[in-house]
């Protein structure tokens, strides 16, 4: 999940949300949406389900995992 701090941040700013709005919407705190756009915490359930429901149409696991290259290799 790499890049999901920055597709967090890119998510909430096209959706005109400061980080206390996301916060509220996802039931935690606005330090904590600050964490996770600068990559020091991972999301819960309840922080992806608030994305989802802001914008429906959202892929989830583009936003979680997009533009991550698989690291494992094949034998």
């Amino acid at each position: 999940m790499k890049n999901f701090g920055k597709n967090l941040k890119k998510f909430r700013k096209d959706n005109n949300l400061t980080q206390k709005q996301l916060g509220e919407l996802a039931g935690c705190s606005e330090s904590n949406i600050s964490y996770l756009e600068r990559g020091k915490s991972t999301p819960t359930f309840e922080l992806i389900k608030a994305i989802h429901e802001i914008d429906p149409e959202i892929d989830l696991k583009e936003f979680l995992f997009g533009g991550e290259k698989n690291e494992s290799k094949s034998n």
